[in-house]
């Protein structure tokens, strides 16, 4: 028979062992699949940025790279606040009249952070440049959440940059715009969390 002794401690381990079963099970519950809709703009300005020249193959290019800083407005409060870019590198062909001019490419790390200096999003973005001077993008990244694990940030944008090199962008747009039959004028966005449980069930072929 057991002592006295070896029973408390049985019955504490139970009671442990149960303890972090119902956490794991409330984590779990707690856990589940999540998507929000999000939309925002955002406005920046050239902090340090360089720029230079070259002749390409197909005409002349234009190369940039630094910091932008502004600010950012979104749906979504932990999307609101300052956001500074980091471009590693835009490289655009800035010839006219050229079968490839006013195509390039842009990309970069992007953070956010709200007005106590605490970052609530960071991530890198994609874009194809069209005209010279219009950004159409992908960004995708983390959002920090204060209770809970980071979501994750999946948003096509489109923004433009001017001869001062500022920075007009927009996410999450879902209106629909007139344009040519073969294009998608949307610009969707959303935040996502969470996962699914249970058995995978294989897709037969």
């Amino acid at each position: 028979m057991k002592s006295k002794t070896q029973r408390s401690v049985f019955i504490a381990f139970l009671l442990l062992v149960s303890v972090s079963v119902a956490a794991t099970t409330a984590f779990g519950q707690g856990n589940r699949p999540r998507t929000e809709p999000v939309s925002g703009t955002f406005d920046t300005d050239p902090e340090n940025v360089m720029v230079r020249s070259c002749d390409g193959e197909d005409g002349p290019y234009r190369e940039l790279r630094g910091k932008w800083t502004g600010t950012i407005t979104s749906s979504d409060p932990r999307l609101t606040g300052n956001v500074e870019i980091l471009a590693q590198s835009a490289l655009v062909n800035v010839s006219t009249g050229f079968v490839n001019s006013g195509f390039g490419t842009f990309r970069g790390t992007f953070s956010i952070s709200d007005a106590t200096g605490g970052q609530t999003a960071r991530g890198e973005f994609f874009t194809v440049v069209t005209e010279g001077f219009v950004n159409h993008g992908f960004a995708t990244g983390k959002v920090v959440n204060d209770n809970g694990p980071a979501e994750d940030f999946f948003a096509r944008f489109q923004s433009t940059l001017d001869g001062s090199l500022h920075v007009h962008g927009v996410f999450g747009n879902l209106v629909p715009a007139p344009v040519p039959f073969f294009a998608d004028p949307r610009t969707p966005a959303v935040i996502q969390g969470g996962h699914c449980t249970g058995p995978w069930t294989r897709v037969k072929p």
